[in-house]
Formats: C-alpha cells, sequence, structure tokens
C-alpha cells in the first residue's frame, strides 16, 4: 500500500512560511506520505497589505504550483501555513478558504487530518492565527492534529522560537536565521505526524 497523499499548501509574504513548509513536506516524506507542495492565489489588495515590493519578496517561492479547492478533497490530509495578519490567518488563505463551501454543504472534507503551521513577525497571535484556522476546518468536520509535545523543542526556553502545543511556528524577526534550527525541526515533526495519522485513519486503526 503506497503512503498517504499530504498536502502542504501555504501562503507566505516574505518567504519564512514557505522555509516553514518546505520542513512540514519534508517530515511528511520521511514518514512515508507522498507530499504536494502547494501556495494559495495571491489577492489583489497585496500590493496594499504587503508593500509594492511584495513581488520580489515572493521570488523564491514563485514557481510554486497555486491551489485549486478541489485539491484539498484529493489528498488525505493536509497541512495549512499562514502568516499572522493581526492576530488571525492572512487574507489570501481566508479568501481561498472561502471557495470551500460546496465541499461543506458536500461533506467532503469530514474526517480528514489537517494541522496548521503559521510565523508572525513579533511572535504575537500565533496561537489566535492557529485556532482561527482550527474553527474553519472543525466546521468542515476534519479531523485536527495539532503538535503537542511530540517535538522536545516546544519546551525549550533557552531559546527564542514560535512553537507550542498548537503547531509549529516561527518569529521571523527573531534572532539569528529565521526559521531557526528548532522552528523547522518542529515543522518536520508535524508533517510527520499528520502522515501518521492519515495512514492509521486509512487503515481504520
Amino acid at each position: 500500500m503506497s503512503g498517504p497523499r499530504i498536502l502542504v499548501l501555504f501562503h507566505s509574504t516574505g518567504g519564512a512560511t514557505w522555509k516553514m513548509a518546505q520542513a512540514v513536506a519534508g517530515g511528511a516524506a520521511e514518514a512515508g506520505a507522498a507530499v504536494t507542495l502547494k501556495q494559495v492565489p495571491e489577492i489583489a489588495e497585496a500590493p496594499a497589505i504587503q508593500g509594492p515590493d511584495y513581488e520580489a519578496k515572493r521570488a523564491s517561492f514563485a514557481g510554486v504550483p497555486v491551489a485549486e479547492p478541489a485539491d484539498l478533497a484529493a489528498c488525505d490530509g493536509l497541512a495549512l501555513g499562514t502568516p499572522v495578519h493581526f492576530g488571525s490567518m492572512s487574507g489570501a488563505l481566508r479568501v481561498f478558504l472561502d471557495r470551500t463551501a460546496a465541499m461543506w454543504f458536500d461533506g467532503a472534507l469530514i474526517g480528514k487530518p489537517a494541522t496548521v503551521f503559521a510565523g508572525a513577525g513579533s511572535g504575537g497571535g500565533r496561537e489566535s492565527a492557529i485556532l482561527s484556522l482550527w474553527a474553519l476546518l472543525g466546521t468542515h468536520g476534519m479531523t485536527i492534529v495539532p503538535l503537542g509535545l511530540r517535538a522536545a523543542e516546544v519546551m525549550d526556553l533557552s531559546t527564542v522560537h514560535g512553537g507550542s502545543p498548537l503547531g509549529a511556528g516561527t518569529v521571523t524577526r527573531g534572532p539569528g536565521d529565521r526559521p531557526s534550527r528548532e522552528e523547522l525541526a518542529m515543522a518536520r515533526v508535524q508533517g510527520a505526524a499528520l502522515a501518521e495519522t492519515a495512514a492509521a485513519l486509512a487503515r481504520g486503526g
């Protein structure tokens, strides 16, 4: 039996959430999943939200395929990554997910495992952003997979990091390279947890 099909879907405005998405995807692949990385379409308001140079900030991941709502129904597990905008998900991700109303009516996503990761410049609002997405996923009837304490880095207070039991995250304006080694490690563990949960659900276990 082949591994579960995992979709890592992200919106990134400066590249940090994209790097986290790659780590989530890597962890899922190491756990035996077939992984697809996609990004949500940018919205027309991007220059006003992100600045006129928003396209230059996106250059490193501009070639990543753009998702359609149908991609959510086609996967066995979903990882969602978002920058934090005023304590919630980004507008682009919200617009994309608002297009899943027909799936909600049809119950197309019921039971499908999903996990969330986030990035915030100041570190504030990460958990509320994750919870805002949990509410949407729960309305779809999806099975939410938090990071919990699977990664030892979650409880490491010796370094600034954006992770929590709710999900991996990055403090994009923190010291040193961002995402940090610890933040990427948490993202990989979270990706593996999603893949393992999707495989267990597929087995009926």
